[in-house]
C-alpha cells in the first residue's frame, strides 16, 4: 500500500479520501521536526510538506522509495526541485486555495488607505453603500 508522509499538524477534512485508499501519517498535535521526517522518510512513497519544511538534498537521498513531493503552498521554494526530477520524484503544488482570498485582502487593503473614511469604518457605521 502507498505510504503517505505528511509533515505538518492540520485539519484532516481535506485527507480523508486519501486515508481510505492509502496508510497516511500526520503528526499528533505539531508539525513534524526536520530529523523525525529525515528518520522516517525511507518508508514512504509521497510527503506531503508545508511551504517552510525543507525538502533538500539530504531529505531527498534517505527518501530511497519516495515518487512524490506535495506542497500545501503557492510556491515550491523549499523544495529542491531539479533534484527531485533528477532522481524522478513529481514535484506538486497548490497554487489556487489562496487566490481569490489574497485579491480580497489586497482590494480590502487599498479601500482602507483610499482617501476618507476607511471602509471597514464606514460600513460598520452602515454608510456604506454598494
Amino acid at each position: 500500500m502507498t505510504k503517505i508522509l505528511v509533515t505538518y499538524d492540520m485539519f484532516r477534512e481535506g485527507f480523508t479520501e486519501l486515508e481510505s485508499k492509502y496508510e497516511v501519517t500526520f503528526p499528533e498535535g505539531r508539525d513534524f521536526t526536520y530529523e523525525e521526517v529525515l528518520e522516517m522518510i525511507p518508508e514512504y512513497d509521497v510527503l506531503c510538506s508545508m511551504f517552510d519544511f525543507p525538502v533538500n538534498k539530504e531529505l531527498i537521498d534517505h527518501a530511497s522509495k519516495l515518487k512524490m513531493v506535495a506542497n500545501y503552498a503557492v510556491g515550491y521554494n523549499n523544495i529542491d526541485v531539479a533534484y527531485c526530477l533528477e532522481k524522478g520524484i513529481t514535484v506538486a503544488n497548490t497554487p489556487d486555495p489562496v487566490t481569490a482570498p489574497t485579491a480580497n485582502l489586497a482590494l480590502g487593503l487599498m479601500l482602507d488607505v483610499a482617501p476618507g473614511r476607511p471602509w471597514h469604518e464606514s460600513r460598520r457605521l452602515g454608510e456604506f453603500r454598494h
